[in-house]
C-alpha cells in the first residue's frame, strides 16, 4: 500500500512522509538482513529491494510535481506513465500478495521514460533517470539491458568524436 501510494502521492508532505518511512524501515531491515539465516535472506533482500523502489517512486514524483522542472512535455508524460503503471501494480500487489511480477507494461513504461530523459539536461534530469534506472534495476532484475533507440548512440558517439578531436 505505501509503494502505490508513493506512486500516487501529490503533496510534499505526503512525499517526505513516505521518504521518511522508507528510510527508517531501510535502518530497521538492514541489521536483520546482515544476521538474517539463509532461508529469510531471500524475503529480507526483496524487502530492501520493495524500499530502494519506494524511495525511487517519491523522488519521481517529487521531480514530476516540481513547478520549477524543466522538463518537455514528452518527459512530463513518460513519468505519468511509470507512475501510474506502478500505483496499478503496487495496488494489485496489496491484494494479490507480493509474489505478484510485475507487468511488462511497466519496464516498457521505464524505458519509454529512459527514451524521454535521455535528451534532457540538468539536475531534474539526473535525478530522473537515478529513478528510473533504480527502478528497472529492482523491479526487473533479469531484464534485457536497456538500450536507447540507434539515433541517440550515433549522436552520442559523433559528440564524443568530436570532443576528442578538439
Amino acid at each position: 500500500a505505501d509503494l502505490a501510494a508513493a506512486a500516487r502521492s501529490r503533496t510534499s508532505w505526503e512525499r517526505l512522509g513516505l521518504a521518511e518511512l522508507f528510510i527508517d524501515r531501510m535502518g530497521l531491515l538492514a541489521p536483520s538482513l546482515a544476521a538474517a539465516p539463509r532461508d529469510e535472506l531471500v524475503s529480507a533482500v526483496a524487502a530492501m529491494a520493495d524500499l530502494r523502489v519506494g524511495i525511487n517512486l517519491v523522488e519521481l514524483n517529487e521531480v514530476r510535481h516540481d513547478r520549477r522542472a524543466e522538463l518537455s512535455a514528452a518527459l512530463r508524460a513518460a513519468v505519468d506513465q511509470v507512475l501510474a503503471q506502478a500505483a496499478v501494480h503496487f495496488s494489485a500487489r496489496t491484494v494479490q500478495g507480493l509474489a505478484l511480477a510485475p507487468p511488462e507494461s511497466l519496464l516498457n513504461a521505464l524505458d519509454r521514460g529512459l527514451d524521454e530523459v535521455r535528451v534532457a539536461r540538468g539536475d531534474d534530469a539526473r535525478r530522473i533517470v537515478r529513478a528510473l534506472v533504480g527502478m528497472r534495476r529492482n523491479l526487473f532484475p533479469r531484464a534485457a539491458v536497456y538500450r536507447p533507440p540507434a539515433p541517440v548512440v550515433a549522436r552520442v558517439l559523433a559528440d564524443a568524436h568530436q570532443e576528442g578531436a578538439a
